[in-house]
């Protein structure tokens, strides 16, 4: 029991790591490196045409103010995001590391007729 509680809480440790790296993501990556449209890089005053699951070109555009300005836009969201899950993990290794209740001699006897 003991060695997989010890997995459950690396787990839960690694959880937190992957929490802060999106946040971290977040924070200092998105929306910060070049702007593409399908692989090409995009510059000022580029646009790019919108696909869609039918068309890969569609009368929609987008141009490269707008799509920088969307990428910019989701940081909070992936920072945020980032803290739930490791808020998510921190809370459930704590969880997993709390000791258990000791048992009343009541308890005991009701666990061992079982």
């Amino acid at each position: 029991m003991a060695a997989s509680r010890t997995w459950q809480r690396w787990l839960n440790l690694s959880l937190v790591v992957v929490g802060v790296l999106v946040v971290l993501y977040g924070a200092f990556v998105q929306g910060r490196g070049p702007e593409t449209c399908r692989g090409v890089e995009m510059g000022p005053g580029d646009v790019c045409h919108k696909s869609s699951m039918s068309e890969l070109h569609t009368t929609e555009t987008q141009t490269y103010e707008q799509r920088k300005a969307a990428a910019l836009a989701q940081r909070p969201t992936v920072i945020i995001s980032g803290l739930v899950i490791a808020g998510f993990g921190l809370f459930l290794h704590r969880r997993t590391g709390a000791p258990r209740g000791v048992a009343s001699a009541e308890e005991e006897r009701l666990l061992s007729q079982h």
